[in-house]
């Protein structure tokens, strides 16, 4: 079989000639080539695409290039300043007001954390978010989708990475403490803003639906320690629920980001039928055993996606040998 073969009948529910190799490699293979520290399988490897065709894994991935492009409404001003070496200061201008954020990258960890959030004061600045969610618009690039999965070919599968659900991006807009509070508030100005940001990625869903995209993934970092039961039920069930009918009308694959631990959502993500969730890991960093969830959640086309840490994905010993035989098991 070929990567894409085997990734489809894995997707269709049939057994694959072994166990699909799909190694999430992004971040480890931008913050290696940026320390000059790629081993020399990979030396001269232009990204992760290229990285995961030399040492021939299965491609199912989101990384594979950006589909989604944004359109603001009127009044709506986007400035970047770098007031300092790894600090980014963001400032979005709308009729309402301004929001800023402060980004800080870390070439130590390579990789970025907000030191400041967009929303800071509920009541002051909800006109301005409001305003901002009322005027942002998304749209699928189909032609760099196109032209990703020309590249990934036979390897693989690519997969349309979009938005967040309505959780998730208040959570980003005012950072965990406050959205997490803000929502035990039940301020239902909230919910508002929640549906709006649905029915937004609801539109970019419907022209992924009509395209001839193989899925797509929902940016979350869904994790019971932020998302939990109550709150999935209240401010993201419907999403996935209505995105859901969606894609699968259309026959596409429907995913979700989860990093975390998950496991007292999986009757949730059962019911909201999500195809898979990306990146859910083992303990200490999750909460799960792959073969028992997997054998327990109530959803017939769950695939299990997960189950190796950057670390256990460093085989220094024989890696070819030891990979090949772990998923012809």
């Amino acid at each position: 079989m070929t990567g894409r073969e085997r990734l489809l009948a894995v997707v269709r529910g049939e057994v694959p000639d072994r166990v699909p190799f799909a190694i999430n490699i992004g971040q480890w293979f931008v913050a290696h080539q940026a320390w000059g520290r790629l081993p020399q399988d990979l030396a001269g490897c232009a990204d992760e695409v290229e990285a995961m065709k030399r040492l021939g894994c299965d491609i199912f991935s989101r990384r594979c290039g950006g589909f989604v492009k944004e359109t603001r409404g009127p009044g709506i001003e986007v400035v970047r300043e770098q007031p300092e070496e790894h600090v980014t200061r963001t400032t979005l201008s709308t009729p309402h007001g301004a929001l800023t954020s402060v980004g800080v990258f870390s070439p130590v960890a390579h990789t970025s954390y907000e030191k400041e959030h967009y929303w800071k004061d509920f009541e002051n600045d909800y006109p301005t978010v409001k305003y901002l969610i009322e005027h942002t618009d998304y749209h699928f690039d189909l032609e760099a989708y196109r032209a990703s999965d020309r590249r990934v070919g036979d390897d693989g599968l690519v997969i349309a990475a979009a938005q967040q659900a309505p959780l998730k991006r208040i959570i980003n807009l005012a950072g965990p403490e406050k959205a997490l509070l803000w929502c035990c508030d039940g301020d239902p100005r909230l919910n508002e803003l929640m549906e709006i940001h649905t029915e937004k990625c609801l539109a970019f869903a419907r022209q992924v639906a009509a395209s001839e995209a193989f899925g797509m993934m929902s940016m979350d970092n869904l994790d019971s320690l932020f998302y939990s039961p109550d709150f999935f039920d209240r401010f993201c069930l419907a999403y996935y629920r209505r995105i859901g009918e969606v894609l699968h009308a259309r026959g596409k694959f429907w995913a979700a980001h989860a990093c975390g631990r998950v496991n007292v959502l999986k009757e949730r993500v059962a019911a909201v039928e999500l195809d898979g969730l990306e990146g859910t890991p083992h303990a200490p960093l999750g909460d799960i055993d792959l073969a028992r969830f997997r054998d327990t959640i109530p959803y017939a086309r769950h695939v299990v996606w997960g189950g190796m840490t950057c670390h256990e994905q460093e085989v220094r010993e024989h890696p070819r040998e030891r990979i090949h035989a772990h998923v012809q098991r």
